[in-house]
């Protein structure tokens, strides 16, 4: 359900469709800042990936964004 957005060399970028549902629902509420970072660091993580395996001569066949989702399970208090 992945959607490739361009290619570079042999590497295809693709975003996971709720990726962008979530950029856009952090863009329309007070989390803009705090996503547009996190989508930053992500995309500049896997560039990073992509650079290093590149330079081995073994460049990624494709870098697919997706939205980050942490879920934390606390211990329940009375």
């Amino acid at each position: 359900m992945k959607r490739k957005i361009a290619t570079l060399g042999e590497t295809d970028i693709t975003v996971h469709p709720a990726a962008g549902i979530l950029l856009l629902l952090g863009l329309l509420t007070r989390w803009r800042a705090l996503l547009i970072c996190t989508y930053a660091s992500i995309i500049l993580h896997e560039t990073a990936h992509a650079a290093v395996s590149a330079l081995w001569h073994h460049p990624p066949q494709e870098v697919e964004i997706t939205p980050l989702i942490q879920t934390s399970k606390f211990p329940v208090t009375t």
